[in-house]
């Protein structure tokens, strides 16, 4: 898999589990520390997170971060 194919799939899975969790791009960015018009770069696979942050929109999001980087194709919507 190249690296902007990766970069695509992680973008596809933040915006999954964004909308699964129905929060907005502002949401997550300040759930996180980060501003919309990164989590929409993120999204359109234009940057990818570090670890860190990939964390941080698992723990925002209730998903799980094997879901956000395409190691698991089920996205596991943890309960409050």
């Amino acid at each position: 898999m190249e690296v902007s194919e990766i970069k695509r799939l992680i973008g596809n899975r933040i915006r999954i589990a964004r909308t699964t969790a129905h929060i907005s791009q502002v949401e997550l960015g300040e759930g996180i520390g980060v501003d919309k018009q990164t989590v929409s770069n993120w999204e359109r696979g234009l940057r990818t997170p570090s670890a860190e942050n990939l964390v941080a929109i698992a723990n925002v999001t209730n998903s799980n971060p094997n879901f956000l980087t395409g190691f698991s194709d089920g996205i596991t919507v943890r309960e409050h």
